[in-house]
């Protein structure tokens, strides 16, 4: 922020303000590139005016990609996404660049049925019924030809893209794949707890909320978001011996409703009701630490390796240590900070933390694994994965384009959808809580100041 002034108008309509500011030799530097711009915040919304020197030249046009005009694409009666791409603008003078896209009857565009703003995004995403309203009267199976176009502005000046064919029919064929729809909406309601290095989030039986702090320990809320008369958690005492709850690489929840936390190369079981220690069981000399605990509904307890070439561990409480019952092999296994299953055990899902996969291994007997195609659905790494009803739940770091984000996958639905994440400003997730129901989504941020960001779905 260069300079405030707060304005008032006497009448609506158009007005003039004045206003100076001391040119410094650092604003003559920004002024060369376009760097300083000015926002106007208004009841009704914000105007923003970009400032930029004379000389200034237009970016590059852009390309549509995703669709050619030999092609006619299929458009069904339903409420999934539906995505036109196009190639980035390049401008010489370094200004950013913005986007808007239409559509056409003709191909001189002298009349506009759909004209949309995305900002700096490359991409328009709207649903394929709103497409398929478009098509208006025609029959299924009958092509209809648009003409398409995208304007690309670096605030002063426009580009145009060549106007291309877009040819459309409506369809009622089944999906092949899954649909992505658009997110449910989700409301910020601020961070919870203290800020720490975020590392899941787990509800118990009772309704407790359990926070993971991999330097700290466990932080315990009450459902009035009180904490409990034992927490902060930092240590547990198991048949006479303390153990430091650091560092914590994960939790999960016993299907006891008991919390199993990862501690290095240790897994730990503790009571939900009073904090106190129940049992502990340490990986042989050699390997190195566990990650998130996952309990099977049989009761066994699935402890994966951080690192891929690491023993993975299925274990069975007994007393107060935990007896080994197998280990498993998953070949050409990525590192992973985190993992998680489905509840029979049979299909175990590993996200990627540098690349925008997750790898999938799937078991007939619980035994022996195989891969699978990974999912390649997310829009860049995490280390954040829970699953829930058999649905995938995974927080995304951001990408350096697109914020950090939530994605959501159902393959017995056959669907998808990605909740965009401004508030948390970048932050990378080290973990991730889900309510039962689908309705509180919890971000555990290890960047950017730590802590948990608490998303509530709202009512339809």
């Amino acid at each position: 922020m260069l300079k405030e002034v707060k304005l008032k108008a006497s009448s609506p309509g158009s007005g003039t303000f004045s206003t100076e500011l001391k040119l410094t030799e650092e604003i003559k530097s920004y002024l060369n590139f376009g760097g300083i711009y000015i926002q106007i915040n208004t009841e009704k919304g914000n105007l923003r005016a970009q400032l930029l020197p004379t000389q200034n030249k237009a970016p590059e046009p852009a390309k549509i990609t995703s669709h050619y005009p030999k092609n006619t694409y299929a458009i069904r009666d339903i409420e999934a996404l539906y995505e036109i791409k196009w190639s980035q603008a390049l401008d010489e003078n370094g200004d950013f660049v913005s986007y808007i896209y239409q559509l056409s009857p003709n191909k001189d565009f002298s009349e506009i049925i759909l004209q949309k703003k995305t900002g700096r995004e490359t991409s328009l995403k709207m649903t394929e019924k709103q497409w398929y309203d478009l098509l208006e009267d025609s029959e299924i199976g009958e092509q209809v030809s648009f003409y398409h176009r995208v304007l690309a502005s670096d605030g002063s000046n426009f580009s145009y893209s060549a106007p291309t064919t877009l040819n459309l029919i409506k369809t009622n064929e089944a999906l092949d794949d899954l649909a992505q729809i658009p997110a449910p909406k989700y409301a910020y309601k601020g961070k919870t707890a203290e800020s720490g290095a975020g590392y899941g989030a787990e509800w118990d039986h009772e309704g407790k909320l359990w926070l993971a702090d991999y330097n700290r320990g466990l932080i315990i809320q009450n459902s009035n978001d009180k904490e409990t008369d034992f927490s902060p958690l930092t240590s547990v005492e198991i048949k006479g011996e303390v153990y430091n709850l650091n560092p914590v690489n994960g939790i999960g929840v016993d299907v006891d409703g008991n919390i199993l936390v990862g501690i290095n190369r240790r897994l730990i079981k503790i009571d939900s009701k009073t904090g106190k220690g129940l049992a502990v069981w340490e990986a042989p000399k050699g390997a190195r630490a566990i990650t998130a605990p996952r309990a099977a509904k049989n009761g066994e307890i699935y402890a994966m390796s951080l690192f891929g070439e690491d023993p993975n561990y299925v274990l069975k409480q007994q007393g107060e240590t935990f007896k080994l019952l197998r280990t498993l092999e998953l070949k050409n296994r990525n590192l992973s900070r985190t993992f998680a299953m489905t509840q029979d055990g049979k299909t175990l899902f590993f996200p990627d933390p540098g690349s925008p996969k997750i790898q999938v291994y799937s078991s007939e007997n619980a035994k022996d694994y195989t891969k699978k195609e990974d999912i390649t659905s997310i829009s860049a790494g995490s280390s954040a994965i829970q699953v829930v009803d058999n649905a995938i739940y995974a927080a995304v770091r951001s990408s350096g384009i697109s914020p950090s984000s939530i994605h959501y996958r159902n393959e017995e639905k056959q669907q998808m959808w990605t909740l965009e994440l401004p508030e948390v400003n970048g932050a990378e997730p080290r973990g991730i809580g889900v309510s039962k129901n689908g309705n509180t989504i919890i971000f555990c941020s290890w960047d950017k100041g730590g802590g948990y960001y608490v998303f509530e779905k709202l009512g339809e």
